[in-house]
This record gives structure tokens, sequence and C-alpha cells, in this order.
């Protein structure tokens, strides 16, 4: 609540101690800070390799319900299997990003920059494949257990392997380096709105894809003092992995590089920066 009010006698001040902002003709240093608020269409599976594709369809029978219970079980042990796919709990994502941007805004109220972002995602409610989890398991029932598993009992663990579930912190690590082009709508004020358009290219970390993300974002600039400022962003992130295939698949096609994923976010951010 202090904080709140403390802004609040900041943007009421600020006209009287300065005057009015010529917000055009000016470089702008910021960093920002984001996280974010929804991921639509979101596929973990296809981030990380060892994680259950829950999509209920024809073609995922291996974890809807399993290869072993639908070579060895009943019509019984198979809705179970899929009763359990099905209300098992769904993956979560989550997101934190950071990014350095330098602009120049000309007279117009165009402007054009350059950043470096930083961003990080989490999964929470990721479930290792149903083939992955009986491999485990009877490994593990070989070397420890003597073989002592019987068919009942590794039905019943393929069954509710979906309720097995872990969290991956690591689950994709983004860095990119990008161009954009804004415009500011108000050049006379200490508000400064604009809408943005980004393009950036760089890595994800972990997997070592390629990623090229794209960005549309609305926010507004708040300048106080003489030349500092702060912001509120809202943006659309599209981020397209591109790796190369492994295998026999990447022999065939000589191991180039090929769509492999894509993550679309939708995020807050805040920030700070100064004017020249």
């Amino acid at each position: 609540m202090k904080i709140l009010y403390s802004i609040c006698i900041l943007c009421i001040a600020s006209p009287a101690l300065y005057g009015v902002s010529n917000n055009r003709g000016s470089f702008y240093f910021e960093l920002t800070y984001g996280e974010g608020l929804s991921y639509p269409n979101a596929k973990p599976y296809k981030y990380d390799p060892n994680a259950m594709n829950k999509e209920n369809s024809y073609n995922n029978l291996d974890n809807s319900i399993g290869n072993y219970v639908w070579n060895t079980g009943t019509n019984d042990d198979k809705m179970a299997s899929l009763y359990s796919f099905e209300h098992s709990p769904k993956p979560k994502i989550a997101g934190q990003n950071y990014s350095f941007l330098f602009e120049y805004v000309f007279r117009n109220g165009i402007g054009i920059g350059a950043n470096v972002n930083s961003a990080d995602f989490q999964g929470s409610n990721l479930t290792f494949s149903r083939d992955l989890v009986m491999l485990g398991v009877i490994a593990f029932d070989d070397i420890y257990g003597n073989g002592n598993l019987t068919q009942s009992e590794l039905k019943n663990i393929q069954v509710l392997s979906p309720y097995y579930t872990y969290h991956q912190n690591d689950l994709l690590k983004m860095r990119t380096y990008g161009l954009n082009v804004a415009y500011h709508f108000l050049e006379n004020s200490l508000f400064d709105p604009y809408i943005r358009f980004g393009l950036a290219y760089g890595n994800e970390t972990t997997g070592n894809a390629k990623v090229i993300q794209s960005t549309a974002s609305i926010g507004t600039r708040y300048i106080f003092g003489q030349n500092f400022y702060i912001l509120m962003e809202l943006s659309g992130n599209n981020y397209d992995g591109y790796s190369k295939a492994t295998g026999k698949l990447g022999q065939y096609f000589g191991s180039k590089e090929g769509y492999a994923w894509t993550l679309m976010e939708y995020s807050g951010k805040i920030g700070a920066g100064i004017r020249l």
C-alpha cells in the first residue's frame, strides 16, 4: 500500500516539478522483467522428450492406454488405464523473462531498436511416458527384485503411471537477440504509450535448438525526473524451435535442422529505464 501511495504521489508531483515531457527525438535504454500469464496450446512432451504425450488421440494409444495393458490386459484394464490418462493432473508451464532494450524514437513517433532477451520455462505435472515407466520398473525389478513383479502388478503400475508426476525446472531456456519497431502515440506527455513488434533469433540451451522469436506488445512508459522512467507492458511471444533430426531419420536427411516445436506465451512486464 505504501508503494502504491508513493507511485501516486510521484505521478501527481512530476508534472509540476518537471513540466510536460517530449518523448520523441530521444534514445531509450531499459531493463524489463516479465512473467508468463498464459501458454495456449503448449505441448510439454515436445520440449522434454521424456514427458508423456497427454493428447487423447487414436495415434497415442501407447500413452492413453499403454502397450503393456493393450497387449495383456482385459477390457476393464484398458478402460481403467484410459480413465487414469484422462483424469490425471494436466501439465502446466510457468516462465520468466528478462530483456535489455535500446531504442531511438524519431520525431514522427516511429521507434527503432535492438534487444537482448532471456527466457526460462518450468514444467509441472509432467509424467514420464508409459513405456519409459515400464522399462524403468522392469529394469529395477530385474536388478533389485529378482523379477518378482507379477503380470497383474505390472499392469497396475502402467494403469496408474499418468499419476506419477514430476517437476522440470529447466524445461526450456531461451537466449535471443533481436530487432524491433514501435510506434509511440503521444509526443508531449509524461505518459508514452506504444505498440511494438519484434523479431529475434537465438538458441534454446537445454536441447540445443535454434529459436526464432516473434513478439507483439502494447505498453506505456511513465517519465519522471528529467530522464528516468518506469514501464508496464503486455506482450505475446511466439517461439519456434528448430533442431537436427536424430537416429535413422537424421541419417536419412543428413542431420539437417527442421521444425521441432512451438511455444506461445502471453506475459506481463514491468521495467525501468533512462532517456537520453
